[in-house]
């Protein structure tokens, strides 16, 4: 069974992930796929040609994540120039990768912010939604990447809305503001034993 892990930005959606590979999971995040191209001379190459940045072939991969990072919310037509080298490849990745695990047991997840925007959502046999308050997103982009609050909100208003997600959702694992580790895990843990066909875990 592939299931997908996805939110908005700041959700603490790769805890969630994590919870599920506490339990025996196999997990992949796509955010490693992703960084795992741009590592490949051929993706630096392409990425100089479309966002019209010749010095890019000649960086590695972590020196281009380097580069764009900041600049890449900031303004449009470059993260479109980004997407445009880098989604078809992960999406090609992403329908590969799923129609191998089919002939698998256990329980694979796909953990990404984008799965969704992408279009890869329906891969999945299941769509798990981490959800989040805006406020609580924005607090823990600003701390955990060491970007400004500007720039947080343009990488959430970047994405589809949370209440868009949800209405995609099979599953949904509140992670708002205060929750602690450990109600992550529970919900996740709930999930996971439905979809392995286990029992509830009993709390007497």
């Amino acid at each position: 069974m592939l299931v997908g892990v996805t939110g908005t930005a700041g959700c603490g959606q790769s805890s969630a992930a994590a919870a599920f590979g506490s339990l025996g999971a196999e997990i992949c995040s796509l955010d490693a796929v992703g960084h795992e191209l741009l590592s490949r001379r051929y993706i630096a190459s392409a990425l100089a040609v479309s966002l019209g940045r010749p010095e890019l072939r000649t960086m590695p991969g972590e020196g281009i994540r380097a580069a764009l990072r900041g600049e890449a919310f900031a303004d449009p037509e470059l993260m479109h120039g980004l997407c445009a080298v880098l989604h078809p490849r992960m999406r090609r990745w992403a329908r590969l990768s799923a129609s191998s695990l089919r002939s698998r047991k256990g329980i694979f997840v796909l953990e990404g912010a984008l799965l969704i925007e992408m279009g890869i959502a329906g891969l999945a046999d299941s769509l798990v939604v981490v959800a989040a308050d805006r406020e609580t997103c924005i607090s823990r982009m600003v701390e955990r990447d060491r970007i400004d609050r500007l720039t947080a909100l343009k990488r959430l208003d970047m994405q589809l809305p949370l209440t868009e997600k949800l209405m995609r959702a099979d599953w949904v694992v509140w992670n708002g503001g205060g929750t602690p580790l450990a109600a992550v895990q529970l919900q996740v843990t709930g999930i996971y034993r439905h979809l392995a066909g286990l029992p509830p875990v009993s709390h007497v």
